[in-house]
């Protein structure tokens, strides 16, 4: 796909980190590229016998070195800590009069708010 705003050339496809040493291979490591999980981006500039082999390099491209768990790691690191959703959670439900709320979940709720008004966090 060639983005003429950029002046650059993208090669959609699954990346993984095995491409590299493939490109490196295919003697095309001297090129301007730039390689994410999502594919290939290239200036527009490159010739045609290089876009054609990178393509055909793309297409082979063996992505089974690509984690299929990786997201679960990445939304790990990325999710607020697990202390602070269950805070604001336990804050939420003390708060609320929702008659839905069951009342196991209440009691656990006003019995985390009495710890944290027997521990109050110091005044800075």
């Amino acid at each position: 796909m060639t983005d003429t705003s950029t002046n650059t050339y993208f090669i959609t496809a699954d990346i993984g980190p095995a491409f590299l040493s493939e490109l490196r291979a295919a003697e095309l490591d001297h090129l301007p590229l730039s390689i994410t999980d999502k594919g290939v981006l290239m200036p527009h500039n490159i010739n045609q016998s290089d876009i054609s082999s990178l393509q055909t390099l793309v297409n082979n491209h063996d992505a089974t070195d690509i984690d299929p768990e990786e997201y679960k790691q990445k939304r790990a690191k990325a999710y607020p800590k697990i202390g602070d959703q269950l805070d604001e959670l336990m804050k939420w439900i003390d708060a609320s009069s929702d008659p839905d709320i069951p009342q196991a979940l209440k009691n656990i709720a006003t019995e985390c708010m009495n710890v944290k008004i027997q521990y109050s966090k110091p005044s800075t």
